[in-house]
């Protein structure tokens, strides 16, 4: 299946600062979820079995018609809470519009510098 992230079977623990960028298919996808909680507030785990995805996170879709933020496939992941994430351009010096695993290049750094970054 065509995704940026898979969360195999069984995935679980913290995801938290992470971006995914130019997402054309899918940028997140999970299938054959088990009896793991989700959650997107860490102060609600009160086991050692959950999956925690940070709000803060960033899956940006770069074509609404074919790229979503999250699939979660089967009956069993759609029972389960709904992650969201941040759908904000990171705003990248070099970023195809479609990586692939043949992308040659990319300049990951941000185009516009922030206040008191210093190189």
């Amino acid at each position: 299946f065509a995704a940026i992230v898979r969360l195999r079977e069984g995935t679980g623990g913290e995801f938290g600062n992470i971006l995914v960028t130019n997402v054309v298919s899918d940028g997140v996808y999970q299938s054959d979820c088990g009896f793991e909680t989700h959650t997107q507030t860490l102060a609600d785990v009160t086991s050692s079995d959950f999956l925690y995805w940070s709000s803060n996170n960033v899956v940006y879709t770069t074509t609404a018609a074919t790229g979503a933020q999250f699939n979660q496939a089967d009956a069993a992941c759609q029972a389960k809470t709904d992650f969201t994430s941040q759908n904000i351009d990171p705003g990248m010096i070099l970023m195809p519009v479609d990586p692939s695993s043949d992308t040659k290049f990319l300049d990951a750094r941000p185009v516009t510098a922030i206040a008191g970054d210093t190189p």
